[in-house]
């Protein structure tokens, strides 16, 4: 095969030359020619692109294995689009969907959170955000507008997922067009709120848009909708969102590494402790811990410390603190209690773990 396209290039490549410098060949005293025929570029051969593999079947998907998949719709027949390019940030498979609009990926994936991104020629790219737990299938389908309906503002992040622990979340839009343009909410689900409704965007000046979720008005097993946007030029723009239920007693706090709680109370303790969410146990990141250290002084009375600490990335917060700090009587039993409670969710309980260090 390779042999072929190399003799079918050189012999393209060849005709073009004595195509192209005939002239100068028939009338070689003329520098003027020679220099034509030099200063031309010769045609480049470059191979075609190869185009992503086509997904598999959303029947294969298994249930217990960490991945994600779906359907990608077009907005506004409902059928399904085939042959769309489906990417995610992070990075993992790179696939196109199936003749049934479905797509499947299963490599590479790690526990966390992912934005998909669906593109095909003839639409603007769909967009669909998901937190993939450990050992477990989730779904994310996404809908795709057809260029001729389709606005030309763009949205950054192009979906929301509102986990129980965020219930804010803000957005840009932005005008890369020709003109300016304004924009309104045709369409808002009831659980959403936004700071406002309609504005103009002017070029390459973007415009931000706070969302909340209410939750009053969220069902409690939660719920998935769009933002419609219209411009107008009376095209469309859709925002995916999802907001996951808040449960309740779901914040959990537990002790990471418990062995470093047996050191001797004469150095320094630094126990640590990690805040999930729910059943799945998702880390909460970003929320503050508060640890107080309790022991008993010499006349039998109560001595607390208080101190605090900002869960990381992992839902992981260390307090740290060396016991003879307000501590009397260091050959007693020391006490912590430490506590966690998200203040923008006060309907959730507090989580709490107690841990006795002894001397």
């Amino acid at each position: 095969m390779s042999g072929a396209l190399a003799t079918t290039s050189g012999a393209t490549t060849m005709h073009h030359l004595i195509r192209r410098c005939s002239a100068a060949l028939l009338l070689f005293a003329s520098p003027l020619l020679f220099a034509a025929c030099d200063d031309e570029p010769l045609p480049s051969v470059s191979e075609e692109e190869v185009p992503p593999p086509v997904s598999p079947d959303l029947e294969d998907a298994d249930p217990g294995v960490q991945s994600f998949g779906g359907v990608v719709l077009d907005a506004v027949t409902g059928q399904p689009v085939p042959d769309a390019v489906i990417s995610t940030t992070p990075a993992s498979e790179v696939l196109r969907t199936n003749s049934r609009g479905e797509y499947l990926i299963f490599q590479n994936i790690a526990e966390g959170s992912y934005e998909v991104r669906a593109e095909r020629e003839g639409y603007a790219p769909g967009w669909a955000s998901i937190f993939v737990l450990q050992d477990r299938f989730q779904v994310a389908d996404l809908i795709m507008l057809p260029e001729e309906v389709a606005s030309v503002l763009q949205v950054n992040p192009g979906a929301l997922r509102f986990p129980p622990t965020r219930r804010a979340a803000t957005i840009f839009v932005e005008n890369p067009g020709d003109a300016p343009l304004e924009w309104s909410i045709e369409e808002l689900p009831a659980w959403l709120e936004l700071t406002t409704t309609s504005r103009q965007v002017a070029l390459g000046s973007p415009e931000l848009i706070e969302v909340r979720v209410k939750p009053e008005a969220l069902p409690e097993a939660g719920a998935a909708g769009l933002i419609k946007l219209l411009d107008s030029d009376a095209r469309r723009l859709f925002i995916p969102v999802t907001a996951e239920p808040p449960g309740v007693s779901a914040l959990q706090l537990s002790v990471e590494g418990p062995d470093a709680l047996q050191a001797s109370l004469n150095d320094t303790l630094a126990p640590s402790f990690r805040l999930t969410w729910g059943a799945d146990k998702t880390p909460v990141a970003g929320e503050q811990v508060t640890c107080v250290v309790t022991d008993t002084d010499a006349n039998g009375l109560a001595v607390a410390l208080t101190l605090s600490a900002v869960t990381d990335h992992e839902g992981i917060a260390t307090c740290t603190f060396r016991p003879e700090e307000g501590m009397d009587a260091p050959d007693m039993p020391l006490v912590l209690e430490v506590e966690a409670y998200l203040p923008h969710l006060a309907a959730v309980p507090a989580a709490v773990v107690t841990v006795t260090v002894s001397p």
